[in-house]
C-alpha cells in the first residue's frame, strides 16, 4: 500500500488507484482461473 501523509489529498487518489490496480489484477486473475 502507499503510505501517504494522513489528511493529505493524494491519500485519497493513492487508495483510489491501489483499488483499480487491484480490481483490474483480481478480475485478470479470475479470467485465467476460469479457462484452466
Amino acid at each position: 500500500m502507499c503510505i501517504a501523509e494522513p489528511g493529505s489529498p493524494s491519500i485519497g487518489l493513492a487508495m483510489n488507484v491501489a483499488y483499480m490496480l487491484c480490481r483490474s489484477a483480481a478480475s485478470r486473475t479470475v479470467r485465467l482461473n476460469r479457462n484452466t
